[in-house]
């Protein structure tokens, strides 16, 4: 417990190109948001002040959402084209099942300081994810 209370922030990320809002990203390697390591790093590190990065995750996922198919990558990047790979020679995006991202906005909005009013912008992302599964 004390080396996650220590370590925690090393894993947030302040917005920055394509991602508009606070972020969570896996360490090591990556610089990447990936979806359900966002969702299961962000729950678990709650009690040490992840919630608004939890919360900046899901918001970048539905804001990349694409509405007419409901479709988004299973990482995201701060410039274009979007790279899901630790290795920077390949060019590959990955399609994961997305409802997760809405279970990590109810868990952000849940938690301590969340309110569900600021993902209702984000209602059309979320129902075309569901729509799409």
């Amino acid at each position: 417990a004390a080396h996650t209370a220590a370590r925690a922030h090393e894993t947030w990320r302040e917005p920055s190109g394509e991602l508009r809002f606070p972020y969570l990203v896996p360490s090591g390697p990556y610089s990447q948001l990936w979806d359900w390591d966002a969702v299961f790093l962000g729950v678990a590190t709650l009690a040490h002040g992840s919630r608004p990065y939890l919360e900046g995750s899901m918001a970048n996922f539905f804001a990349a959402v694409n509405r007419s198919t409901g479709s988004v990558t299973g990482c995201l990047t701060a410039s274009l084209p979007t790279v899901c790979s630790s290795d920077p020679s390949a060019r590959d995006a990955l399609v994961h099942a997305k409802p997760v991202l809405i279970q990590g906005a109810w868990l952000a909005s849940a938690a301590p300081g969340g309110d569900p009013g600021r993902f209702e912008r984000h209602a059309p992302a979320m129902e075309a994810l569901l729509a799409f599964w």
